[in-house]
């Protein structure tokens, strides 16, 4: 009975560990992805102030 309740416990701590893992590799795709969205709307804010720069406000 005490070995069975050992190995249950051993299998509970190895799930959550997997687990840990798997929300590790969210959290970091996450913030890839974030990184990925703000690098692409300095970009894009970039061009837009470049296009209102140039352009010409006489009719």
């Amino acid at each position: 009975m005490e070995s069975r309740i050992k190995s249950k416990l051993i299998e509970m701590h190895n799930l959550q560990a997997d687990y840990i893992k798997r929300i590790k590799k969210l959290v970091n795709f996450a913030c890839l992805l974030m990184a990925e969205a703000i690098a692409m709307s300095k970009k894009f804010a970039a061009s837009l102030f470049k296009d209102i720069k140039n352009f010409n406000f006489k009719a």
